[in-house]
């Protein structure tokens, strides 16, 4: 399926070129890096591991590789962005100029 299709048929605007690439990852085709599923799976990995071999995956940054640490099991993994920040100011009156680091700590 090519990127237009993806943009015109699924919505998927700019996001289209890498959910392209993230299926062809995943089914290991040629011209780009592989995604070992059974890897990112493995129980034994550390949140941390998993964490960073998910930044590496084209069109990944820190809150979707949380996401994905959180639906595979690793629930230390917090994600966080500037709408998250929002929302512990305005429903949680927290006071403080928070950044969002301060979030996951």
């Amino acid at each position: 399926v090519s990127v237009d299709e993806l943009k015109q048929r699924c919505k998927l605007g700019y996001r289209a070129e890498r959910v392209r690439r993230l299926a062809l990852a995943v089914e290991k085709r040629e011209g780009v890096p592989p995604i070992d599923l059974k890897w990112l799976e493995d129980d034994s990995r550390t949140s941390q591991e998993v964490f960073k071999r998910i930044k590496g995956i084209y069109g990944f940054g820190d809150f979707a590789a949380h996401n994905v640490c959180q639906l595979l099991g690793h629930f230390d993994s917090f994600p966080y962005d500037s709408e998250t920040v929002r929302h512990f100011k305005e429903h949680h009156r927290v006071t403080k100029r928070l950044k969002m680091n301060d979030l996951a700590k």
